[in-house]
């Protein structure tokens, strides 16, 4: 995924000045483009990352930054205008997971647990620096979305809940049983168990380290995230047998996942 830094140190400064020159190549040609649309889906999608990117890890005070979060927006929405690609709700939440892995060694925090004091450093970062991260997530975000589809988590609610429950009788058969019987809402879960795993519930260490399965095996992305929320109802299947519909999305609002620690998150992810 991570297209520049991926090549050997002797290769690794020509291919970021190719990346450089084809980054800027893409803004000028954007800048062309928002110049002669009039779509007011642009205003829409300018809208939707306004409101979005923000949202995502609030409390990191780096990926809240000003700095960032335009830089972050300015790159997704090149992405998305350029190639044509829909924007659909989730993309922010992996943008911000990439910025941070690259964001780490730029302000010496490999444990990604930033601090306030991680923004004075960040203040002091060259602009050259900080446009070189923008080209690294450029084409990072490109692969990544080229190999993973969101649409695809989108375009079918009904498939999506059928494979979940298969996944669930894999893995539980009693609770799979429960389930039926009681005839829970299970879209409901599905989508409240998916935001555990992919919207900010999990610390974004266990997140970027999730991250890793996801781009193991791109043509299986779907695979996984299903196999994962089934995991995670195995997990609490006590709480998901026990409430009902109102008491399960009050326990799923309270982000249960969010103490998790790399321990339990291994415990899911050894059995995919």
């Amino acid at each position: 995924m991570f297209e520049v830094s991926s090549f050997n140190k002797a290769e690794r400064a020509q291919k970021l000045e190719d990346a450089r020159t084809s980054y800027k190549a893409a803004l000028e040609e954007l800048k062309k483009k928002k110049e002669l649309l009039t779509d007011p889906n642009v205003e829409i999608l300018e809208k939707l990352l306004n409101v979005d990117f923000p949202r995502a890890y609030r409390d990191n005070p780096v990926l809240q930054h000003s700095k960032i979060q335009d830089l972050m927006k300015r790159t997704l929405r090149c992405y998305l205008l350029q190639y044509g690609v829909g924007y659909f709700s989730g993309m922010h939440e992996v943008v911000s997971v990439i910025m941070a892995w690259y964001l780490a060694p730029v302000l010496k925090c490999s444990d990604l647990n930033f601090k306030k004091e991680h923004t004075q450093i960040l203040d002091k970062i060259s602009n050259e620096t900080l446009f070189d991260l923008e080209v690294q997530l450029y084409f990072s975000i490109l692969k990544f979305f080229y190999f993973h589809d969101f649409s695809l988590i989108t375009a079918s609610a009904d498939q999506l809940v059928e494979d979940l429950m298969l996944a669930i009788k894999a893995k539980n058969e009693n609770l799979y049983d429960l389930l039926i019987k009681k005839k829970s809402n299970l879209r409901l879960l599905f989508f409240k168990s998916i935001l555990c795993c992919l919207s900010g519930d999990l610390s974004l260490q266990l997140t970027v380290h999730l991250l890793d399965y996801l781009i193991g095996d791109p043509e299986k992305h779907l695979d996984v995230i299903i196999d994962v929320c089934a995991s995670i109802c195995n997990f609490y299947s006590k709480e998901v047998i026990a409430f009902d519909e109102v008491e399960l999305l009050t326990f799923f609002s309270k982000r249960p996942c969010e103490n998790w620690e790399r321990e339990q998150l291994d415990s899911i992810l050894k059995n995919l």
